[in-house]
């Protein structure tokens, strides 16, 4: 009787625990005090309206008779469980997200609440809405905006106190960076001219060129003190940043680059775009290496036959004694096959172990 036709007239308010499930107490209401003869009397108003209840553990009904227009908002925020006595819904985060996303903030909902039940919302209500409108609030999405990026926060400040630069900059997300509106930015450009400041600008992704300096270990410098974001983005495919002015690529930094479907070509490319000049020849030859370019070779002793002339060798090859002990030296193009002198041999050996080559004794057919 409480739960149900005394809780749903309004004549008790029910109290719940922490399970937030079974209600463990209850109170009458000034409604059921003064039907009991407990109170002083109370005005019912005389046009008939429903009712809306909100319970500490974010249950919402709604009592007939209730708007179309009541029940739409509150499909908004809160998900309909049941509609038999009483429509019946239930707030939750991804409820709450959900209207978020259409422009009711917890203050919003708050207030809506407020108004259609006449009354305070429970306190853990509140607080967990509150909670909920904080955690949306920590990452927001900006769509067709430009970035404003400095090294530190103290050039962007000194640069927002230039009356120039101060509308421009006021939306400041985080102490290094400002979003100002794609149409402002050739008027923000001048205004930093007006600064004696000369920005790098980057219009759109995959356009930067001439950034970066790298040396023969694979230690790369990057030109401008504040890189674009853009720039990072390509780097991290293929070298490990270090801090943020300069990024390394390493043979682990390589291999990632091939798992991500990078291959030693489409990397060196990538670097030379980014690269003040040609590359240092070593690091192309150490980045071949590590990405196993050229695979594996073999070394196998070879003793070469020189005769007189091309008549000399046809006649001995069809001679029924010696020409089974002769092959011409004419390999098929698919063996890759090379002639090396013997006294080149342990310098070729060298360099090829260097271009990450594991050589073997054995000719494949």
């Amino acid at each position: 009787m409480i739960t149900g036709p005394l809780h749903w007239l309004g004549l008790v308010d029910l109290g719940y625990g922490d399970a937030e499930q079974t209600p463990i107490a209850y109170r009458l209401t000034p409604l059921g005090a003064w039907l009991l003869g407990l109170g002083p009397p109370v005005e019912i108003p005389t046009e008939k309206q429903g009712r809306i209840i909100v319970q500490p553990n974010f249950q919402i009904l709604a009592m007939d008779p209730v708007s179309d227009q009541t029940l739409a908002t509150l499909d908004i925020f809160a998900d309909r469980i049941s509609a038999e006595r009483a429509i019946e819904y239930r707030m939750s985060r991804e409820s709450v997200y959900r209207g978020q996303q259409r422009g009711w903030s917890a203050q919003r909902i708050i207030a809506y609440l407020e108004e259609i039940s006449g009354g305070k919302l429970p306190q853990n209500v509140v607080v967990s809405l509150q909670e909920w409108q904080a955690l949306h609030e920590r990452i927001t999405i900006y769509r067709r905006v430009a970035l404003v990026h400095a090294h530190d926060p103290e050039v962007l400040d000194q640069l927002s106190r230039h009356p120039n630069l101060t509308e421009l900059l006021r939306h400041r997300p985080a102490p290094t960076a400002a979003l100002v509106n794609p149409q402002q930015v050739d008027a923000l450009i001048e205004a930093f001219g007006t600064a004696d400041v000369l920005p790098a600008v980057t219009r759109q992704a995959g356009k930067e060129e001439n950034c970066l300096v790298a040396d023969e270990e694979g230690n790369l410098r990057l030109v401008h003190r504040t890189p674009s974001i853009y720039l990072a983005r390509r780097l991290d495919r293929f070298a490990e940043r270090v801090d943020d002015h300069h990024y390394r690529i390493t043979p682990a930094s390589v291999q990632k680059a091939l798992e991500q479907g990078l291959d030693a070509p489409s990397i060196l490319q990538e670097l030379s775009t980014l690269h003040q000049g040609p590359l240092p020849f070593r690091l192309t030859v150490r980045i071949k290496a590590w990405a196993h370019h050229y695979g594996d070779a073999a070394l196998q002793s070879l003793t070469l036959l020189q005769l007189r002339d091309e008549a000399a060798l046809q006649e001995l090859l069809q001679d029924p004694e010696v020409g089974p002990f002769l092959r011409r030296f004419n390999p098929p193009p698919e063996q890759a096959l090379a002639l090396v002198t013997q006294d080149d041999l342990e310098a070729l050996r060298r360099l090829l172990a260097e271009r990450g080559m594991t050589i073997g004794d054995t000719i494949l057919s």
